[in-house]
């Protein structure tokens, strides 16, 4: 590895960054936090809160939509995860000096932004958390490069 190597980023590094982010973005939705740091958002539907409760039943058992699939159940407050399917399709990727998240379905991630369900964006708090890890691997990089010799002719 040459010096000038040790802190310049690269699609593999940016990959990983992306995916720390959809973790870190995931925890929190479970945890009813959003990106735009608000929290604790309540169901403004009753009738959807029942639903979601009962797994999606009704009259003549699991409505059509939701037939073999699980649910969840949490009513408590809002965590973007009725079927899991929203938080599942999010996919990291990375370019030289650029971390990418891609949504399978981008039209509920904006629509439900609109309302504050926010998880296009990373909080200043998980923005810190990702730099974090970013230092954590350049300080690995410059051990790595340290524990050689160096040889000058």
């Amino acid at each position: 590895m040459r010096l000038d190597q040790i802190v310049k980023p690269n699609s593999k590094v940016m990959s990983k960054l992306a995916q720390d982010a959809i973790d870190k973005i995931t925890l929190d939705a479970s945890k009813g936090k959003f990106q735009n740091d608000r929290s604790g958002y309540s169901y403004k539907s009753d009738t959807y809160r029942k639903y979601k409760a009962n797994s999606m039943q009704g009259k003549n058992g699991k409505l059509k939509a939701f037939r073999n699939q699980s649910t969840d159940t949490q009513t408590a407050f809002v965590n973007m995860k009725l079927t899991g399917r929203t938080l599942r399709g999010m996919r990291g990727s990375g370019k030289t000096d650029t971390a990418i998240i891609t949504y399978d379905r981008g039209e509920i991630v904006l629509g439900n932004q609109k309302r504050g369900y926010d998880i296009y964006d990373l909080s200043n708090e998980n923005k810190e958390l990702i730099l974090e890890d970013l230092e954590t691997l350049y300080s690995k990089r410059i051990k790595k490069y340290v524990s050689k010799d160096i040889i000058i002719k």
